[in-house]
């Protein structure tokens, strides 16, 4: 069975908040839209080893995708829909990466599955 690349570790957005100030005054974060090129980064994978986006992407496309855990049933899912088309992806030369703010043994659980 052909495996996705984990990695983990805990991505803090901090949001600060002052009583009394108003929601809508609050600027809105804007995630990526299609086409966007993704910031780089670097983090260490589930074999505890560093894992940057832009050497990667030297290498191949890459396709990223966020997992909440492996609590949630849905995020499991489409882990699983990916996983029967990681052959497909392969074979456009891509190479899949989730990341996960998981603690390491239940990412171990995951890839275990």
């Amino acid at each position: 069975m052909k495996k996705i690349s984990f990695l983990f570790g805990l991505a803090i957005v901090m949001f600060t908040t002052t009583i009394g100030y108003a929601q809508d005054n609050m600027a809105k974060p804007e995630g990526l839209k299609i086409g966007d090129k993704a910031p780089d980064f670097t983090i260490k994978n589930s074999a505890n080893e560093v894992f940057s986006l832009s050497k990667a992407l030297k290498k191949s496309p890459v396709v990223l995708v966020f997992y909440r855990g492996q609590w949630c049933p849905f995020c499991n899912k489409q882990l699983s829909q990916l996983n029967d088309s990681l052959s497909q992806i392969k074979a456009k030369g891509a190479t899949v990466v989730a990341i996960s703010p998981e603690v390491e043994e239940n990412i171990a659980k995951t890839v275990e599955k």
